[in-house]
């Protein structure tokens, strides 16, 4: 499944940037796992959110990523 990216922050929470704004809105990644009880730490403020995470790769790295960053590429998935 393709996913494109399309928030940096947590929706309620525009000051707890998860993923760095030098990546462009609509960057695309294969799915490549995916965890419905995942939790994420903010290491700034100690504040722990338990949700889905998507195991993404594209933009020559891989990681954990909460799903609400992304939406699914109908065209490519």
């Amino acid at each position: 499944m393709i996913v494109q990216l399309v928030r940096h922050t947590f929706p309620d929470r525009p000051d707890w940037e998860i993923i760095g704004r030098h990546v462009p809105l609509g960057t695309k990644y294969e799915v490549l796992g995916f965890e419905s009880r995942g939790r994420i730490l903010n290491l700034n403020t100690g504040e722990v959110r338990d949700m889905s995470l998507y195991l993404v790769g594209g933009n020559e790295d891989i990681g954990w990523l909460p799903a609400i960053c992304f939406e699914v590429d109908l065209k490519e998935s």
